[in-house]
């Protein structure tokens, strides 16, 4: 059941959505994914890579000593 039920292709196009956010920032599908179904589900649904990336941007983002732009 859950992500092994679901097309190859569905879950390609799942990750490459999750993956065109993160490049621009938005964390959003893979949070919530991970809050959702739990973090080994979504890592089945998104990859072990994509998801750690996701939630180390999630962390940076509400860090005080996350710093934007040029020095």
């Amino acid at each position: 059941s859950g992500v092994d039920d679901l097309e190859d292709d569905v879950v390609a196009e799942a990750r490459a959505e999750a993956r065109q956010r993160l490049m621009m920032g938005d964390t959003s599908l893979i949070t919530v994914a991970v809050d959702a179904m739990g973090r080994e589900t979504a890592e089945q649904l998104y990859g072990a890579d994509l998801v750690r990336r996701a939630l180390q941007l999630a962390s940076g983002a509400r860090s005080s000593l996350m710093t934007y732009g040029r020095r």
